[in-house]
């Protein structure tokens, strides 16, 4: 299972700003890009990745195999920068 860390806001600025990963504790924040957001939220909803990328191979069109491993590459690179962790406990 999937979930954005412990102390980590997402926080939707609107359309044209776009949206931040924010850490209160350090003050530090990542914007992300309209995919990007897209894929946060859908981890927030569930914490599985098989329904994240499901639901947004039903939003984008496109190769099913490229969106799953666009979704799989952000997936790593969030876990390596400490955005995302897994665990075995739902959140």
């Amino acid at each position: 299972m999937l979930h954005i860390k412990e102390g980590l806001e997402l926080i939707e600025l609107g359309e044209e700003d776009g949206t931040v990963i924010f850490d209160g504790s350090t003050g530090d924040s990542v914007i992300l890009d309209p995919v990007g957001a897209d894929i946060m939220r859908c981890i927030s909803k569930t914490n599985e990745i098989e329904d994240v990328i499901s639901e947004l191979t039903e939003i984008y069109t496109g190769d099913p195999e490229i969106i799953r491993r666009d979704i799989l590459s952000f997936v790593k690179e969030c876990m390596e920068h400490g955005i995302l962790c897994e665990s075995d406990q739902p959140t």
